[in-house]
């Protein structure tokens, strides 16, 4: 009876367990809480196909597939446009204004009088400081070189890609046909 008891014991303590190591599963792989779990494709009976696409193909679409060098080509293209603004501060600024007043009593008429007026202006004003020019260029630099850091960044990844489809291919190429 103990040992019944013991064996009892342990089955349920390894139905907790897979419960447990299933619930974590359906987290990881976000699978909804109906969906059951089965072993997917059995490898040790199905046959090996070589692959039917070339390496460069395969290559490309790999490419084409990833969202991370999607996202560096976007974070490039920010990069390059805060670049190209930080290099507006080398030149003179041009500001345009306009103002209308309706007021009562409207100050740009003299003298007052105790009724409403409309007035308006429009100019443009040129603006240097050349302390900006100076800050600038260390600016551009900067920004120059994280255009340079993520570009890199992209091409560290597209080969650490491309390396990884090629063995995954001579892997596959490689693997001995079942029957």
């Amino acid at each position: 009876e103990a040992q019944l008891a013991g064996a009892q014991q342990s089955l349920a303590e390894a139905q907790g367990f897979a419960a447990v190591a299933e619930e974590q599963l359906r987290i990881v792989i976000n699978a909804p809480p109906d969906k059951s779990l089965e072993i997917g494709s059995d490898v040790l009976h199905d046959a090996a196909t070589p692959p039917t696409a070339t390496l460069q193909a395969l290559q490309e679409q790999a490419m084409d597939r990833r969202l991370e060098i999607r996202a560096l080509d976007e974070t490039i293209y920010s990069l390059k446009r805060v670049e190209s603004l930080t290099k507006a501060g080398y030149a003179p600024r041009l500001d345009a204004f306009a103002d209308v007043t309706y007021a009562n009593p409207n100050q740009r008429i003299f003298p007052q009088q105790d009724q409403v007026d409309f007035t308006w202006d429009v100019g443009l004003r040129v603006s240097w400081t050349l302390n900006d020019t100076f800050t600038t260029i260390g600016a551009a630099a900067e920004a120059k070189a994280r255009v340079a850091s993520v570009t890199e960044q992209k091409g560290s990844l597209r080969d650490g890609l491309r390396m990884e489809v090629a063995s995954a291919f001579a892997d596959a190429i490689k693997a001995p046909p079942t029957i």
